[in-house]
């Protein structure tokens, strides 16, 4: 309710108080009591509700007030707060249009700003004086809620003391350099510790097959290039200068037809996704905790149906798009895997792709919880998780698996009751964090650019099934891209400098958590 229409009933209030019942009153100095007023304790608006709190109060302490004169018509109330603070109320005859009526008035700053609106202690007067009767007594309030206790702001600091925003700022202008000097050593530490790929096999139609380019020299071209943000004419100087430093093992200088070919390539696929898994691992001391979530990243004209109508009513048929299903840290935004899909066709809901992302990080990660949306829950969810000794955080609608005759497993119950309990703050203490994942999709549109705009050689109507390799290989470069930026931001921060050919060096664990570790 807003505060005019609050104002609103309260003038109400007053007007049907004021009013006298029966024949019109003669014009005397007479204060006769008008005719008592029965209200239900939900019709107060707030100010009546602290003034009958008041009277309950003046009636337990039997000194709030203090005296009357011999008419009545002067009452003294001390305050709550300052026992030496005392307002006057002043009961009296006023002419309203040719009409008697009763009024307060009150030396209160409330009354003296609102006016003609009844303070607290004018309202509490009239229950003291039987003008007013309560029926219904307020809501008994549920002692045994608490509120979830809340972390204070923690301290973002350096290593070196600095503020975390100082050494953002630093990190931010050496990124141009450390980032290409990062992928680099994430190809080398590919080649070196990287086994157990399956690449498939299957004939290409297009130039450079097996005596070509190495696809995992292919990959780190395409994952330059992305993190750049340059067109193919442009990277050509800058592949010359990592040719000539022998950190990138290709044959030759490849020109636009060429990573248009390299981004078609099904094979480069696994290897991106292992690379993305190698730019992640050095986090894993860190996270505890994984968000799950989907977004759009693909919307070309090859995604929709022919029969799209882009006019004033904007119908889009079968308009299909590719998603990212993507699992990250919540500490760091850290990327852990990801998984695409259309939003057409069996197999394409949210829900299907919980399992395979969060097997794709539990072997990196020590995870003990995973938050995710109401699309993600499902009766065998939490139990499974539970398993691989994960926490669910996942919020439950309103009537699920709450009957009594049907039997649920412990995972299950232990989410409901936990969601259930002290009016679900302490769940979305854990919840909160989860609108993070969001924060990651916006770096990812904003430096990187959300849309792929990689011409993909399998022009599909529907890409439910099968999305375009091109697009799902440069979303893969992008989200890698995205790890490296958190990755230089981190060794501003930590003082801990990455190489990706000693995969037992990572950053140290945060000194303020967001999540805690749960008991053994």
């Amino acid at each position: 309710m807003s505060r005019q229409q609050r104002r609103a009933q309260e003038r109400k209030v007053v007007k049907s108080i004021e009013k006298p019942g029966g024949k019109k009153p003669s014009a005397s100095r007479s204060l006769g009591a008008p005719q008592t007023q029965n209200f239900s304790y939900g019709e107060l608006s707030e100010r009546q509700q602290n003034g009958y709190a008041l009277w309950q109060r003046a009636q337990q302490q039997n000194g709030l007030v203090l005296f009357g004169d011999a008419d009545g018509a002067l009452t003294v109330w001390f305050s709550q707060n300052d026992p030496n603070r005392a307002y006057h109320i002043n009961r009296d005859l006023r002419n309203r249009r040719g009409t008697m009526v009763v009024s307060y008035a009150c030396d209160c700053p409330d009354f003296v700003k609102h006016g003609r609106i009844d303070c607290k202690h004018v309202f509490a007067e009239k229950l003291r004086r039987g003008e007013v009767v309560v029926s219904s007594p307020p809501p008994r309030k549920n002692k045994t809620t608490k509120k979830a206790t809340r972390r204070p702001a923690r301290k973002r600091f350096a290593h070196d003391g600095r503020p975390l925003k100082s050494a953002r700022k630093t990190a931010s202008r050496k990124m141009p350099t450390r980032i290409p000097e990062l992928a680099l050593s994430l190809a080398q530490g590919f080649e070196r510790h990287a086994s157990g790929i399956l690449i498939p096999i299957r004939p290409q139609k297009y130039k450079g097959g097996r005596k070509g380019s190495p696809l995992s020299a292919r990959a780190t071209a395409l994952v330059l290039k992305v993190a750049a943000g340059l067109s193919a004419s442009e990277m050509m100087p800058h592949y010359e200068r990592y040719m000539a430093d022998g950190l990138l093992h290709i044959k030759g200088v490849p020109d636009e037809n060429t990573l248009s070919d390299w981004m078609n390539d099904e094979r480069v696929t696994p290897i991106l996704n292992e690379m993305l898994r190698q730019s992640a691992f050095p986090f894993r001391r860190r996270e505890i905790g994984a968000i799950i979530d989907s977004s759009k990243v693909s919307q070309l004209m090859t995604a929709h149906a022919k029969e799209v109508d882009y006019g004033n009513h904007d119908r889009r048929p079968n308009a299909d798009w590719m998603k990212a299903h993507v699992i990250c840290g919540v500490e760091t935004l850290v990327v852990m895997g990801v998984r695409f899909s259309g939003v057409l066709g069996e197999g394409t809901h949210d829900s299907k792709f919980l399992r395979p992302l969060v097997q794709a990080a539990v072997g990196d990660f020590p995870l003990e919880f995973v938050l995710a949306d109401k699309a993600y829950l499902s009766e065998d969810v939490p139990e499974w998780l539970a398993d691989r000794g994960i926490r669910a955080v996942i919020p439950i609608k309103k009537g699920w698996f709450r009957d009594e005759k049907k039997l649920y497993n412990e995972a299950l119950l232990n989410l409901v009751q936990w969601h259930d309990a002290n009016n679900n703050r302490d769940f979305h203490e854990v919840y909160r964090l989860r609108s993070k994942i969001e924060c990651l999709f916006s770096v990812l549109k904003r430096t990187a650019d959300g849309y792929c705009w990689s011409r993909g050689r399998k022009r599909t109507v529907r890409n439910a099934n099968e999305p375009c390799v091109a697009w799902i290989n440069e979303v893969i470069c992008k989200f890698i891209y995205v790890n490296l930026r958190m990755t230089v931001n981190l060794e501003e921060e930590t003082g801990v400098k990455i190489d990706y050919l000693v995969p037992s060096r990572h950053f140290p664990e945060p000194n303020e958590p967001l999540l805690k570790k749960r008991a053994a």
